[in-house]
């Protein structure tokens, strides 16, 4: 019940918005209940941790594409990626993602999530990483 729950209100904020929730249109801050929800039900979303590589080997989501958010290329990354698929973009607390997530939409991205507290509160809600 609890996940029907979290995934209609990521649907109802996805479809209406809410200003609680965003920080400008198209990008919504979620936290991590619902950003498990997006991971564990969309097919077709692009899971991008932009920490640094070091970072990300000591333990990222699964299935995350790592794009080191202070790499010179980051845009050039960003730009090969679907723009119609919707991402979700973490760091390790929430800054680099926040940012991150302004760029997506510069560039053109119809659907970010951007998760609240990073991977810092992914963790300590109890969900697995992987290294």
């Amino acid at each position: 019940m609890r996940r029907i729950i979290v995934l209609v209100s990521v649907i109802l904020v996805s479809v209406f918005g809410c200003k609680g929730l965003s920080t400008q249109k198209d990008i919504a801050n979620v936290p991590v209940a619902s950003a498990s929800e997006l991971v564990d039900t969309s097919d077709n979303l692009q899971l991008i941790d932009v920490r640094t590589p070091e970072e990300y080997e000591a333990g990222h989501l699964q299935g995350a594409t790592n794009i080191d958010f202070f790499s010179d290329s980051f845009r050039e990354e960003i730009e090969k990626l679907d723009k119609h698929k919707p991402v979700l973009v973490y760091c390790k607390s929430g800054g680099r993602s926040s940012k991150s997530a302004a760029i997506f939409k510069e560039l053109g991205f119809t659907k970010i999530y951007n998760m609240e507290g990073g991977i810092t509160s992914w963790s300590e809600a109890g969900y697995k990483t992987v290294k």
